[in-house]
């Protein structure tokens, strides 16, 4: 790599246990819309916790501009979810 470093292959173990486990739930039954985006909310808060974190940290400076840009992705994403879930609760009988 350009920097020296190493990149992950496969993910963090607990993103990986958190697929399984939502592959699991999946199987077990049906999902509601609410259960669904709230996984998608958990996983995108710990996405955007750990871009903020990133940015913390003194990275060379073509790196922080694509992990800012990700940051900014992931936390319209992040807005995006949430405000699915008021419609959804909006929307509810």
């Amino acid at each position: 790599m350009k920097l020296g470093g190493k990149p992950e292959s496969g993910g963090s173990v607990a993103g990986a246990l958190h697929r399984g486990w939502l592959n699991v739930k999946s199987a077990v039954g049906t999902r509601t819309d609410d259960a669904i985006l709230a996984d998608c909310e958990e996983g995108e808060d710990t996405a955007e916790k750990r871009f903020h974190n990133a940015l913390e940290r003194n990275l060379p400076a073509d790196v922080n501009v694509v992990v800012a840009r990700l940051y900014s992705d992931v936390a319209q994403d992040l807005d995006r979810i949430r405000e699915l879930r008021v419609q959804l609760t909006e929307t509810k009988p």
